[in-house]
C-alpha cells in the first residue's frame, strides 16, 4: 500500500497545482471579461473536467517512458548524438 501511494503522490500533486492555475486562469479571464456567474461556473466545470482527462491521459502514456531511459544506447543513437 504504502508503494501505492509513493507512485501516485507525486501525480496527485503536479494534477492539483495544475488544474488550480488553470482553473483560475479560465475563471479570472471570464470575470475580468464581465461574463454572467452561471457562465462562468460552467466555463470552470468545463476545464476541471478537460484537465483531468489531460492528466490521465498522459500520465498513462507517461507510464513506459522511465523503463526505455536506462536502456544502453545503439549504435544508431550514439551517431546521431555526435552530429
Amino acid at each position: 500500500m504504502k508503494m501505492l501511494f509513493k507512485r501516485y503522490i507525486p501525480e496527485f500533486v503536479y494534477g492539483a497545482v495544475d488544474g488550480t492555475v488553470t482553473t483560475f486562469a479560465v475563471v479570472a479571464a471570464s470575470a475580468g471579461a464581465g461574463i454572467s456567474s452561471v457562465v462562468i461556473l460552467i466555463l470552470g466545470v468545463a476545464n476541471l473536467i478537460a484537465d483531468g482527462f489531460s492528466m490521465g491521459s498522459s500520465a498513462s502514456t507517461w507510464q513506459p517512458a522511465p523503463n526505455t531511459m536506462n536502456r544502453p544506447a545503439t549504435p544508431k543513437s550514439e551517431l546521431l548524438l555526435k552530429l
